[in-house]
């Protein structure tokens, strides 16, 4: 149970990974009645202990909106801190000071599409870029570091492996963009634009938008680099407040933010291949073309073209 990892990709305000940990939760306790008798659960801080356990461990979620993240985040923390026991032995003043720090969620619940995943708002086709040696290299490194980030207690050093996967998934970003780049050929005809027909014309069309969001999301991930290598060159200068600032400004911003399954969740893949239980709690809602209908017809046409086979007559969140 305590190696079990398990994700609701549309977290919303929180309820289902909070009813997942007072389950695990619960199960083990009685597990541990069962095998070890009631002393093993009577002991100061055995409730906090263990939802601590599964909280850091066990529970990951997704979500597009930043409010439901935060959300998420808060009734984690406020179920864990609730079951909190002060030592009664030593004053209250120094009992407090003693609390442990709440767990840092960053990694577990994140902003992104569980649907189409993005680098800097731009659509990557992972299947295709996992055939790539850089590609695959670069992810590895990423699950590495996590790894080693989950691992570490010196908070220096946590702080140090953070930029270091930022920089990292800036590389795969501009990676992504080189790759495309060259992918997105001109189609120029060699008579001139007066010769080619209007299916030649729209094709080209086509290249030359493409082109233009590549050309878009290489600003974004030379701008992100910049930021990231001013604090790898002053480490001294480094706070937690600069890291979350930099997440948020060039990886988790606007509607579509950056979110890669393999990458956000990578130590899981690296060591399950994915999560033993995934909470379906769709939005069961159709997807309808109000508001901007231009955004909402890419996003059907990607979604169609991700899941070939899953919508025969309309396309809806589930």
């Amino acid at each position: 149970v305590l190696h079990c990892r398990v994700c609701d990709p549309a977290v919303g305000s929180g309820a289902f990974p909070l009813g997942m940990l007072h389950e695990m939760v619960g199960v083990v306790a009685k597990l541990d009645v069962c095998l070890l008798g009631l002393d093993a659960v009577g002991g100061r801080n055995y409730d906090f202990d263990l939802k601590k356990w599964v909280i850091e461990s066990c529970l990951y979620g997704v979500d597009i909106q930043e409010q439901a993240v935060r959300l998420c985040e808060l009734r984690l923390w406020l179920a864990l801190v609730v079951d909190y026991q002060v030592d009664p032995a030593i004053p209250t003043a120094k009992a407090i000071r003693a609390v442990p720090a709440l767990p840092n969620l960053s990694y577990r619940i994140v902003r992104g599409d569980s649907l189409l995943e993005r680098l800097f708002g731009h659509i990557v086709h992972l299947e295709q870029l996992g055939m790539n040696a850089t590609t695959r290299s670069l992810i590895e490194s990423i699950q590495a570091d996590k790894q080693a980030y989950f691992r570490e207690s010196a908070t220096t050093e946590k702080r140090r492996l953070q930029l270091k996967i930022l920089g990292k998934q800036a590389a795969l970003a501009e990676h992504v963009y080189q790759a495309q780049r060259e992918s997105a050929i001109s189609q120029d005809h060699i008579f001139g634009e007066s010769a080619m027909s209007a299916r030649q014309k729209e094709d080209q069309a086509d290249v030359d938008q493409r082109r233009r969001q590549l050309d878009s999301l290489a600003n974004k991930v030379r701008t992100a680099k910049a930021s990231i290598d001013r604090l790898i060159d002053h480490p001294s200068r480094m706070h937690a407040a600069d890291l979350d600032e930099l997440r948020r400004k060039y990886f988790q911003t606007g509607e579509e933010p950056s979110f890669i399954w393999r990458v956000d969740f990578a130590e899981v893949f690296r060591e399950k291949g994915g999560f033993d239980i995934v909470i379906a709690n769709p939005p069961y809602v159709s997807f309808g073309l109000r508001g901007n209908k231009a955004a909402k017809a890419d996003w059907m046409d990607a979604i169609k073209r991700f899941y070939p086979r899953s919508a025969e007559y309309k396309v809806s969140m589930y």
